[in-house]
């Protein structure tokens, strides 16, 4: 009996179990000296194509579409320039509309951004009641920003597990730095 046939019972199993590791989602995704780890209802998808972000998450509602995206950027350049993108993305808004919010862990700031209304980005059409918060998180002379993005309600429903996700990064981060 010849077992080295591709035919062989043997050999589809060990395909299978391949390409199903293959497939597998990661729990987590590393970005800079970060690690967040996803919460286990969200599913890890690359990039879209052309898009500056490193990694990206999709977070499917109850039924299962996929409306809010939690995409992670590195930019070298000072976070202000993240508070002017968010305010030209939503060019309906007034200046008070983006609310700012600092957090310190350990040593470690985070900074998040927060905007609300009517979404606008180049030639698509406009999407009211949006919703777009962002974790910046200075790394010596850049930051890691994590963002979520999607309708205002169903951000607002997965915004618990966003920051837990963001401020469990830091912790880890900070912990690793002081052994």
């Amino acid at each position: 009996m010849r077992i080295n046939q591709p035919t062989h019972p043997l050999f589809l199993v060990v395909l299978m179990i391949s390409l199903l590791q293959l497939r597998a989602e990661p729990t987590n995704i590393m970005v800079e000296d970060l690690t967040f780890t996803r919460p286990a209802t969200w599913q890890w998808t690359g990039p879209t194509p052309n898009s500056p972000a490193v990694n990206r998450f999709i977070v499917p509602d109850t039924n299962g579409s996929s409306k809010v995206d939690v995409r992670f950027y590195i930019v070298k350049k000072g976070y202000t320039t993240e508070r002017q993108a968010m305010r030209g993305q939503f060019p309906e808004s007034k200046p008070n509309d983006l609310q700012e919010q600092e957090k310190i862990i350990g040593k470690q700031r985070i900074i998040y951004l927060q905007i609300t209304g009517t979404y606008v980005f180049r030639d698509h059409a406009p999407k009211a009641d949006e919703m777009q918060v962002g974790a910046a998180i200075p790394m010596g002379n850049q930051y890691v920003l994590a963002r979520i993005a999607g309708p205002r309600s169903d951000v607002e429903a997965a915004m618990a597990a966003f920051k837990k996700m963001v401020e469990d990064a830091v912790k880890d981060h900070e912990e690793d730095v002081t052994l």
